[in-house]
């Protein structure tokens, strides 16, 4: 809402306006997209989501068993993660870890979302939530890309670059985005 009442002074062509982000990122870029439908049904153009973070720990998907250790990111740190955010916090309920504005992946509606790019490293805890996610997507009509690259971890486009692989997902970032680009 704040983007879309300063957009002239900001000197934005609003017909362009993208969400993305990786990880929590990539969590709060979903739900702003979500949340954006209600007011602003046409605003976000699309959105691009780098390994995002779309559930809470507690639905223990293989991913998260299979890459327990890894270096840049594993389900220890994940737990860590979710436990703290959500220690005292006032929208939830003792022992309850699943909310709207959270974990997007428990969301019931998701019809008429903006179209999504989703990309996932095979060597991270959040490759199935991911691939969950953007499957929930499709299932209810939307728009999704989504790629789940080999031999990598969370992280690979971020900080981990200039790889190969780091160059690939660039590429494919910037490829999507001119193709939603009016």
């Amino acid at each position: 809402e704040w983007v879309a009442n300063r957009g002239e002074m900001l000197n934005c062509n609003m017909n362009n306006v993208f969400v993305a982000g990786d990880s929590a990122g990539g969590n709060l870029a979903t739900v702003v997209s979500r949340e954006a439908r209600k007011t602003q049904p046409d605003l976000i153009r699309g959105q691009v989501l780098l390994y995002p973070v779309t559930h809470h720990y507690s639905i223990d998907t293989p991913s998260y068993k299979q890459h327990l250790k890894t270096r840049s990111l594993n389900r220890g740190m994940m737990v860590w993660f979710w436990d703290t955010y959500y220690r005292n916090n006032p929208l939830l309920a003792p022992g309850e870890y699943v909310h709207e504005l959270s974990t997007p992946l428990a969301m019931d509606d998701l019809k008429n979302m903006p179209p999504a790019l989703l990309i996932m490293a095979n060597n991270d805890p959040l490759r199935d939530e991911g691939i969950l996610y953007a499957e929930k997507l499709q299932a209810q009509g939307n728009e999704v890309q989504k790629t789940v690259y080999d031999d990598v971890e969370h992280g690979f486009i971020g900080y981990m670059g200039p790889t190969p692989e780091h160059r690939q997902g660039l590429a494919e970032i910037v490829n999507w985005l001119q193709r939603h680009t009016v």
